[in-house]
């Protein structure tokens, strides 16, 4: 049985679901709903202001999209710094540079970059640039000198193979703090689903733990929720009200109960238990 914290220990706030780039795993191409935007500055002040009340909630700054897209990123980091305990950005790295990389090491706590190996970078992430990412995400390294902590992720796909997960990790490993290999989810148009399935199904700790907030407002259930019926609107109603309101509650108690009838949860092979276990190698500076 989980326990429910009176405010998320995590808010996934989505600036945009606008995207630069076109990688062949991400589960975007299953969209129903293609409607894209960028979060108004008023609904983002006012996310900000309400977590601002609840000491010791991270605000993660990604879901669909690439976060750094947004006109008033910048603005939207420094008005969180200070307001919210921890800060962390995930982003492709294309637009990891100048005024906007320098803000992004005076704001953020931790700071994530997804991509992949040269060799397959060209197939996979359509619409990007190996050597700018590279070279963008290098600079930032030298201007960070441990600032912030880092981390270099790919994705581990049916095409990718020991090899190439090996010389991911050894171009990476010693430059930033965390090398990650994630599994391949959402293969089959299933938002969360994965190949391997766990045995024993346990109560997510998403539900318990995690909201998720889109660019238009929608709360939802977690980072794996990218088409589901919305479990509220920040635009109408607090993040509060909403994760002690009733949806909420109907969906803790199937994940307590183990009858899972939620239309996201049930194709979902990626629910998580708190640890790092079953979310691919991760790879710590200094940890063999």
């Amino acid at each position: 049985m989980h326990h429910t914290p009176e405010f998320p220990r995590s808010i996934i706030i989505e600036p945009t679901n606008h995207c630069n780039l076109r990688c062949t795993y991400c589960p975007r191409r299953f969209l129903d709903n293609k409607n894209n935007g960028y979060m108004s500055m008023n609904l983002f002040h006012w996310l900000i202001e309400e977590i601002s009340e609840h000491h010791g909630t991270t605000v993660i700054m990604f879901h669909r999209g690439e976060s750094l897209l947004h006109p008033g990123i910048a603005k939207m980091l420094n008005y969180a710094k200070g307001k919210v305990s921890r800060i962390v950005l995930a982003t492709n790295g294309m637009l990891l540079s100048g005024e906007l990389g320098q803000t992004i090491l005076n704001t953020v706590d931790f700071l994530s970059l997804s991509l992949d190996t040269k060799e397959r970078f060209a197939a996979t992430r359509i619409g990007g640039d190996y050597e700018r990412i590279v070279r963008n995400m290098k600079s930032f390294l030298i201007d960070n000198q441990s600032r912030i902590e880092t981390q270099v992720s790919m994705v581990r796909t049916d095409n990718v193979g020991d090899k190439d997960v090996r010389e991911f990790i050894s171009t990476w490993e010693g430059l930033v703090d965390r090398v990650r290999i994630y599994d391949e989810h959402s293969h089959d148009g299933k938002f969360g689903s994965v190949v391997k399935e766990k045995t024993i199904r346990e109560p997510c700790s998403k539900v318990f733990t995690q909201t998720v907030v889109s660019w238009d407002g929608e709360i939802r259930r977690c980072n794996h929720d990218w088409n589901g019926n919305p479990l509220g609107n920040a635009i109408e109603d607090s993040i509060v009200d909403v994760w002690n309101g009733e949806a909420y509650k109907s969906l803790r108690k199937q994940h307590n109960s183990g009858q899972i009838t939620d239309t996201v949860c049930v194709p979902c092979g990626s629910w998580y238990e708190g640890d790092e276990a079953g979310r691919g190698i991760l790879v710590k500076r200094g940890v063999k």
